[in-house]
């Protein structure tokens, strides 16, 4: 069946020839460039989405073609991966990933964190699942009690948002840091009855409060730091240096690999800047 009359089973006519003149219009592209249109890559969708940018076409509409190849695709290779599949544009107004900083500058205050009241000692934990998990401050609000497997030095990350659940391997620091916390700590916190794994201390039952004070603390001591986020950000970029890509796609539980992809840009100039200072090129 061919592609057009694959569109008309699906739409009415008018629609299923907008979509077939969306559809010569990748063909087109790829074309040009003398690859197969079975063939297509990330790399080779990024610079069709590029091309659509360069013509000013907004999010919106560069994701409405994506559907529609997509689309053509689930005809095209209906036994195999749909290439396109859920690789979309942000959305306009998101933030740009910030410039990461040091791991050593982060493992630093880290260790230098100070642990004297049951709050910081909370604080210090939190802390952790960011830097060793990078986990997002929605997981670690997530996080319950039954997530920890602490013979295993293993943490069940719950679905949040658009990540996938999945577990993770905790430092040896963290799992004594937790028993300590689940024994001495949380007890003395525990204000109502709930599972929440970190709690404020309080009445409310909503860390929001808590998070915002760690940030601004942390900001004051840490100058470059814009917040949490970028801390998480930094942690990220420092795997995708060290490791493949799918490994840290299945880290973070991103269901796509584009979501991963984005953090890519820093490592890969992180890793140039070392090449430049190790091994310099006239």
């Amino acid at each position: 069946m061919s592609i057009q009359i694959y569109l008309q089973s699906l739409y009415k006519s008018s629609t299923a020839k907008s979509y077939y003149l969306e559809w010569l219009d990748f063909e087109s592209f790829v074309n040009h460039l003398n690859i197969h249109v079975k063939d297509i890559d990330y790399r080779l969708l990024l610079a069709y989405v590029e091309g659509l940018q360069k013509r000013n076409l907004k999010p919106v509409s560069i994701n409405r073609k994506l559907l529609i190849i997509e689309q053509v695709f689930k005809h095209l290779l209906p036994n195999q991966a749909n290439p396109v599949k859920g690789f979309r544009v942000k959305k306009q107004g998101k933030k740009p990933i910030l410039e990461p900083l040091k791991i050593a500058d982060l493992e630093d205050f880290l260790h230098a964190f100070n642990k004297a009241t049951i709050y910081q000692k909370r604080n210090h934990l939190i802390l952790g699942f960011i830097h060793y998990q990078a986990l997002r401050v929605g997981e670690i609000k997530a996080l319950e009690v039954e997530h920890l497997d602490l013979e295993k030095a293993l943490i069940s990350v719950p679905k949040v948002g658009r990540t996938k659940s999945r577990t993770l391997a905790l430092t040896a620091l963290q799992v004594v840091g937790l028993q300590n916390y689940l024994l001495n700590i949380r007890p003395q916190l525990l204000q109502y009855k709930t599972n929440q794994l970190f709690i404020t201390g309080g009445q409310s039952k909503r860390l929001n409060n808590s998070i915002m004070k760690l940030q601004r603390q942390v900001k004051k001591q840490l100058p470059k730091l814009q917040n949490l986020e970028h801390w998480r950000t930094s942690i990220i970029v420092h795997w995708l240096e060290n490791s493949p890509l799918l490994e840290v796609q299945n880290r973070l539980g991103h269901c796509y690999p584009s979501s991963t992809e984005r953090y890519k840009i820093h490592a890969v100039k992180s890793l140039r800047e070392q090449l430049d200072v190790h091994h310099p090129l006239q």
